[in-house]
């Protein structure tokens, strides 16, 4: 018995010396010395290479992650202006390069901006990729070049990216760095003034914020909007009421209860 506790002492002692201090930690607080019958080498062979597996497929992971290989293309390296014949063909004001950077937006991680569990319920159109679409569609915008607006900074770049982030990405913390921008143009009266308005409106509610909607939202904004966008508009601002004070039978809601389910439902709330 003795003589078989102590192979199994020098098979624990020869995983020791393969690996590592970093690779691997054995709490031997715990360790339990078993008779030798108790186990097949091949098994103790088997899982000493399994953990030395583990080990460097990790790492390779972690490789690919940290960076990726830079490598010359097969078809060689673009080149760095015009080539000559091309400027002769086309002609000087046909024939128009940009050498400076693309004007993008930097980003930013907000921290402690999330979602609130289960506050999607008041969305009127649900916070997915059918919004999305729905909302570019009505900002006349092709879903199919969403991409190419992404972190631009002009007024589609930002539309587009705060609700590419939001609905799509579901990552409030990048999309805040867009929505933060939305109220520069709610002073310009364009077709994406109340949509901005309510997409935002929306998205404060779900992050929890729906007691900030009065700062840039109005009843009056309401009202430029035919039955069924003011019934949603109306909702909205009724919203505010009910984050702030608990209002729950505002006039708002009266109104939009005819069309908006929610806030019929917080209507007839008791």
């Amino acid at each position: 018995m003795k003589k078989n506790k102590i192979i199994i002492s020098s098979l624990f002692l020869g995983l020791l010396i393969n690996l590592s201090a970093d690779d691997i930690l054995i709490p031997l607080d715990k360790a339990k010395v078993v008779d030798a019958k108790e186990l097949k080498t091949t098994n103790v062979d088997s899982e000493l290479e399994d953990i030395k597996n583990n080990i460097t497929n990790a790492e390779a992971e972690k490789e690919k992650i940290v960076s990726l290989s830079e490598i010359d293309s097969s078809l060689g390296s673009s080149a760095d202006k015009p080539i000559n014949i091309a400027e002769e063909l086309i002609g000087d004001d046909d024939f128009k390069f940009k050498t400076k950077k693309e004007n993008l937006i930097e980003m930013k991680k907000y921290k402690n901006v999330h979602y609130v569990k289960g506050y999607e319920w008041f969305s009127v159109d649900k916070p997915n990729e059918s919004t999305y679409k729905k909302y570019l569609r009505a900002a006349g915008i092709s879903p199919s070049l969403d991409t190419q607006y992404l972190r631009k900074n002009s007024k589609k770049g930002i539309f587009v990216s705060a609700l590419y982030y939001d609905y799509i990405k579901k990552q409030p913390e990048l999309a805040e760095n867009f929505y933060l921008k939305f109220p520069k143009y709610f002073s310009i009266k364009n077709k994406y003034q109340v949509l901005m308005k309510l997409a935002m409106s929306d998205y404060l509610v779900r992050t929890g914020r729906g007691d900030k909607i009065n700062q840039f939202l109005s009843r009056s904004d309401c009202y430029v909007l035919k039955k069924r966008g003011r019934d949603k508009c109306l909702y909205y601002h009724g919203l505010y009421g009910l984050f702030k004070y608990g209002t729950k039978q505002s006039s708002d809601f009266r109104i939009s209860k005819e069309t908006i389910t929610q806030a019929k439902k917080i209507y007839y709330k008791k």
